[in-house]
Parts: C-alpha cells; sequence; structure tokens
C-alpha cells in the first residue's frame, strides 16, 4: 500500500485491504460494491474495459466533476462515477450489492470513481460521501479516498460466483484465513466467494478492534501482538498462549518443593 498523489493510498492487492479500516471509518460495503465491479468490467492481459453504458445511466452511473480538484486526473477523459443504492433505473445494481450478505446499512455513502477512453478504464477508485451531508452535501471525503489497481481487482475476480469447495479452500488458504469454508457455503451458497472475500479482507479488522478493546472470545488473545495474532491467523492455528501467571505460580510451587526437600534432608542427616 502506497502514497498515490493526492489520494491518500494506492491499493495493489487484498494484502492492502486488509489494511483499510473498514466499518468505523470505511464503510464495509465498499468491498461488495468494489467485487461488484470487478466482475462488471473486462481485464485482459494490460487494460480494464468497461461493459455498461455510464452514459445511459446504466448501474446509476453518472458524470463525475471532480469538483475541488479532489483527484489528480489527466484532461481528455470522461470520469464517472457508480455506487447510488437508491437510484430508480432501467438496470439496476444486482440484489447482493443493494441488498449485501454481511454488510451492515451505512447510510449509501461508499461509491466508485473510474475514468474512461474509449471504452477503456485508465483509473479506478473508491470513496465516500462524507458523513454528514447537512455540512458537506454530497462532496466526496478525499481522506478516504483508495486508488485501485488492475492487480487487486484481478484477485477480487478469482472470487467468482459459484465457486466449489476446493477453490474457496484453496483462496482460503492463499489469501489468510481460518474461515469456515464449509460453513460458508452451506450458508450462503452462491455468494459464498463473495462471503469468503469479505472474510478474508475484514478478519484482521476485526482482531484489530478486539485488541484495542481487549475484547475477545479468548481472554489472553489481547496480549499478544500484532504480527503474532496476524500469523496465527494466517496459518490457521488455534493458538492459546500462556497466560504469565501460570508461569508465576509453577516458579512458586517449584521453589515449595525445594524447600519441603531441604527441610527433610535437615532433618534426617541431624539423627
Amino acid at each position: 500500500m502506497k502514497m498515490a498523489g493526492r489520494v491518500t493510498w494506492l491499493l495493489n492487492s487484498i494484502d492492502d485491504l486488509k489494511n483499510i479500516d473498514f466499518g468505523p471509518s470505511v464503510p464495509e460495503h465498499s468491498l461488495v460494491l468494489l467485487y461488484w465491479f470487478a466482475h462488471t468490467v473486462n481485464i485482459d492481459a494490460d487494460s480494464i474495459w468497461l461493459t455498461f453504458d455510464p452514459d445511459n445511466d446504466e448501474y446509476g452511473a453518472h458524470h463525475f466533476g471532480n469538483y475541488g480538484n479532489m483527484l489528480d486526473l489527466p484532461r481528455g477523459y470522461k470520469y464517472y462515477t457508480v455506487g447510488n443504492l437508491k437510484d430508480n433505473i432501467l438496470r439496476p445494481l444486482p440484489d447482493y450489492v443493494v441488498n449485501p450478505p454481511t454488510s451492515p446499512n451505512e447510510g449509501n455513502r461508499d461509491r466508485i470513481i473510474f475514468s474512461v477512453w474509449n471504452q477503456r478504464i485508465n483509473q479506478v477508485y473508491i470513496t465516500q460521501h462524507f458523513g454528514n451531508p447537512d455540512i458537506y452535501g454530497t462532496e466526496y471525503d478525499p481522506n478516504r479516498t483508495y486508488h485501485i489497481t488492475t492487480n487487486l481487482l484481478r484477485q477480487i475476480r478469482e472470487f467468482s460466483m459459484g465457486g466449489n469447495y476446493q477453490t474457496l479452500l484453496s483462496l482460503r488458504n492463499r489469501f489468510g484465513s481460518n474461515a469456515d469454508v464449509s460453513s460458508i457455503i452451506n450458508r450462503w451458497g452462491r455468494l459464498a466467494c463473495l462471503v469468503l472475500f469479505l472474510s478474508i479482507v475484514r478478519q484482521r479488522n476485526v482482531y484489530r478492534a478486539q485488541l484495542q478493546s481487549g475484547r475477545t472470545g479468548n481472554s489472553n488473545i489481547s496480549r499478544l501482538g500484532t504480527h503474532e495474532l496476524s500469523w496465527n491467523t494466517r496459518s490457521g492455528i488455534n493458538h492459546t498462549p500462556h497466560h504469565p501467571d501460570d508461569n508465576q505460580w509453577l516458579m512458586f510451587l517449584l521453589f515449595l518443593v525445594i524447600i519441603v526437600f531441604l527441610l527433610v534432608c535437615g532433618f534426617f542427616l541431624s539423627k
């Protein structure tokens, strides 16, 4: 994850997505919208191609004016934004985007911005409206705007709808997760790949929140460093660290045993 011009971060991989604070700062629904976009466009060896007509309001897409120069955009391209869940249009976003399987209602704030030249997409961003429309109106938050690379979109496309157990298991292991693939498939069916993708990205955020609050299912987990916790999560190991107090008790018991042994030896030697 790198700095990129006026936009704060360049996201090049799913690992980069894991470092974004989805939930408290960035709508989790951004992940669902990004998943939809990655599976809607076409991607070849080195280019992203548009598959719908934003000039005809398909999926609710419309012109993006870049007011206030939020983005450092080259001239000559057309810029659009998509993601409004409330647009009443002929070609709406799919139901899993409008009614996502796991993301809460976050106020319909997240959007995707993309640039186009002759059907070829040049740049893609995820962004969001400010949380207080009474103050900021419909402006986008430049501090919560992220440049998405072609490589990241390719990785997301690997989580294709209808993936079987072996495919999901391979993705889980590759991108680092201990998610229960069987349970996800049984519960979500065709949406299992989307739910697995969300689980992989959000898992680190859940643990980060637990570390900050000290509230976890395992009372010892908050004592772990972030690096250890991430490693255990990626490896799928259910590791419970020793409590420091356990070691103190062991030392105390060992000390008592030694004292008793010395007293017994002294008693017999004195006879």
